[in-house]
């Protein structure tokens, strides 16, 4: 047998690689591209790095992009409707945004500069199969193509059969950010957002992009190789086998984080409830509330926990002597 092999090369699988190499565990990355074919493809989404991920970073020696330049301290909040809700709340650690065509490339030369194996060429469902044959664990970082086909959907935790959103993202130099750095969350309930953020892509300086929703993906991502990582080093060190229940226990771990990020994802598709949007305006009053909301970017099963339910929602704005949800509301009428 021959160490871990992993297959992708995105944010999951090469942190996951960088994991085990710093732990002593053999392990190979089958990536579809090399790193200058990285870096010369498409823009493939627009990843904020919250703070968590980015001590991921550190801890496996890849902060290449650590400059206060490059950082979020904040977001600003524009909610239009006829009374606009504006407001910004600061992180407590800045986040980042940088090409994942510059950040993918580079920590997969990271990884087979360190003597990582590299494997390069696409792979389908079955050359998985024939692969695992030589590696004590096999591990599908990837849901490209054919992959995405091993893993059928689980209705109850991805309702959605078709794309929610139509989304655009552009690159653009020139534009003028405001101070403190940080990021513009532009919402139009029932037409669309605009998300602005300073981007460091290859044309330099700062850009304008438009992000999916709530910018969990990478970071969710992360979680899962740093979870199964450890995961795989405890097996190593105590002895014991990649079974079923091994697999099994791992994605239960996973699971533990990623519901949250999914459920609040996907309710993220819709135009804000009307218990979201108390929560809104009470974080227009109070900086404390919306220093929070802005600040569980970085631990999002705590804003899920407000804002999964109106009920949640008033026990949270009640936490901080604010009236339930529908209070102000009932004031106004």
């Amino acid at each position: 047998m021959n160490g871990i092999g992993i297959v992708g090369s995105g944010i999951a699988g090469l942190h996951l690689g960088l994991y085990l190499q710093q732990h002593g565990i053999p392990a190979t990355i089958y990536s579809d591209r090399t790193p200058d074919q990285i870096r010369a493809g498409r823009l493939p989404n627009s990843v904020a790095r919250f703070e968590h991920t980015r001590n991921r970073d550190r801890q496996l020696g890849v902060e290449h992009w650590e400059s206060p330049d490059l950082g979020i301290s904040c977001v600003y909040f524009y909610l239009g409707s006829d009374s606009p809700l504006v407001f910004r709340g600061d992180l407590q650690q800045p986040g980042c945004f940088v090409d994942m065509r510059i950040y993918l490339g580079r920590l997969l030369e990271d990884f087979a500069a360190r003597g990582g194996h590299v494997e390069i060429g696409a792979l389908d469902a079955s050359d998985v199969a024939r692969l695992a044959a030589g590696h004590d664990l096999m591990v599908v970082a990837s849901g490209r193509g054919s992959l995405a086909e091993m893993f059928p959907r689980v209705p109850e935790r991805s309702p959605y059969t078709q794309p929610q959103r139509r989304l655009m993202s552009g690159l653009f130099r020139g534009v003028t950010m405001p101070e403190p750095l940080g990021v513009s969350f532009n919402i139009s309930p029932g037409h669309g957002e605009v998300f602005q953020a300073p981007f460091y892509s290859f044309v330099g300086d700062v850009h304008v992009l438009n992000d999916p929703i709530l910018g969990q993906g990478a970071n969710a991502a992360s979680y899962a190789a740093w979870v199964t990582g450890e995961a795989i080093e405890k097996v190593a060190r105590r002895g014991g086998r990649y079974d079923e229940a091994f697999c099994q226990a791992v994605e239960a771990r996973i699971w533990e984080y990623a519901r949250p990020v999914t459920e609040w994802t996907n309710a993220a598709l819709h135009p804000p409830a009307p218990h979201v949007l108390e929560v809104f305006k009470a974080a227009a009053r109070s900086k404390e509330i919306a220093d929070e909301v802005v600040d569980n970017f970085n631990a999002p099963a705590r804003n899920w926990a407000i804002f999964k339910s109106p009920k949640s929602a008033s026990a949270y704005l009640a936490s901080h002597g604010q009236g339930p949800v529908g209070a102000a509301m009932r004031r106004s009428a």
